[in-house]
């Protein structure tokens, strides 16, 4: 029996925490964000991101007056600096906002804040931040090597394409051509996606039916 992954999400949905947060980085307040958040590692796969913002800058897809994509992480490590002497090199750091590594309140408030939230990981067994920014109503775009990928994809709730370059790059074109109404629903979804599947509650009650059922099962056995 299949057992649901599930996590705390944000504790209270109906608070605004974007407007304390958004106070607190003024320079991106006027902008659509999209938002990275987690570790800075070669895992999550951050420089695929940047090389595909910088082709999409190229075909002006990606307007940095108006567009930023927020970096939340550590941002003091030497895999950091490489980060960012890389968007410098492509030409896009006045695309990317550091806000260094957020907790509590400020975690919250870049969800909530963020048009949508992108994890090109290589790999992920689950996603706690998948399922964080689904709390938030926030669409997720993922790679497929995130292991709730084909979840996310059946309910609507974001957008999935493989771990590569082209797939990052098809991932925030596929974003951008959407329509307000469509970011809108899709942004619905992902909130109900947490509550039926990643919801703290929905994983407790599937590991209790799943040992209910085993015991069961050999108790069937030894009769």
């Amino acid at each position: 029996m299949a057992v649901n992954y599930g996590t705390q999400g944000i504790p209270s949905p109906s608070r605004n925490y974007a407007s304390a947060f958004l106070h607190k980085h003024p320079a991106i307040a006027a902008k659509h964000r999209l938002l990275f958040l987690g570790r800075v590692h070669p895992k999550k796969a951050p420089d695929l991101l940047l090389l595909a913002l910088a082709d999409l800058q190229r075909q002006r897809l990606w307007d940095p007056q108006t567009m930023v994509l927020v970096m939340a992480g550590p941002a003091d490590g030497a895999y950091a600096e490489q980060l960012r002497r890389l968007a410098a090199s492509l030409g896009i750091a006045a695309s990317i906002h550091w806000t260094g590594m957020l907790q509590g309140d400020d975690k919250w408030g870049a969800f909530q804040a963020a048009d949508a939230f992108v994890l090109p990981s290589h790999q992920e067994n689950f996603g706690i931040a998948v399922a964080e920014a689904l709390s938030c109503s926030t669409p997720v775009l993922i790679f497929h090597a995130v292991n709730i990928a084909a979840e996310i994809a059946a309910d609507g709730s974001g957008l999935v394409e493989a771990d590569t370059h082209q797939g990052i790059r098809s991932l925030l074109q596929r974003w951008l051509a959407l329509s307000p109404e469509a970011r809108s629903a899709m942004a619905a979804k992902a909130r109900h996606c947490y509550e039926t599947r990643y919801q703290i509650t929905v994983a407790s009650t599937s590991i209790t039916r799943a040992i209910y059922t085993a015991l069961l099962q050999r108790r069937l056995m030894e009769q």
